[in-house]
């Protein structure tokens, strides 16, 4: 049996099974209970901008937008000026940044991992993203 947790309306999880065992191999389920395949959002966007600058507003972005705040409080980004990369770690979800050449601009791709229990809001969060990055890099 698959274990899925989700949450209702005040916050409380519960179990509910929603697969049966022949339904997924062995291999699927140990990923499952280890938290190994979770929704991911990624977002891409090819700008003018060279790679430093462009990297350099990414950054801003995230390291002082609220609303990204909002989201996960307990957040904390790192990042790799040299290599032109990010991470993001919080309670809620993790992240990766890079910013990489692509002709005459660059190329911006973060990828967010999400629990599953936030998978109802992956396309608000992809939506998100996508708005605040584009603005970012305008």
């Amino acid at each position: 049996m698959i274990r899925v947790w989700t949450g209702d309306t005040r916050g409380i999880l519960r179990y509910e099974s929603s697969l049966q065992r022949n339904q997924v191999d062995a291999n699927t389920e140990r990923q499952l209970d280890q938290g190994e395949i979770v929704p991911k959002v990624k977002v891409e966007s090819k700008t003018g901008l060279d790679t430093a600058e462009a990297y350099r507003r990414v950054k801003t972005l995230l390291e002082t937008d609220v609303d990204l705040k909002k989201m996960d409080s307990s957040c904390k980004f790192t990042f790799n000026d040299a290599g032109q990369t990010g991470s993001a770690k919080g309670s809620k979800f993790s992240a990766e940044m890079s910013v990489a050449s692509a002709g005459a601009g660059s190329n911006v791709t973060i990828e967010v991992d999400l629990p599953l229990m936030l998978t109802p809001v992956k396309g608000m969060v992809q939506s998100t993203l996508e708005r605040k990055l584009q603005k970012a890099l305008a």
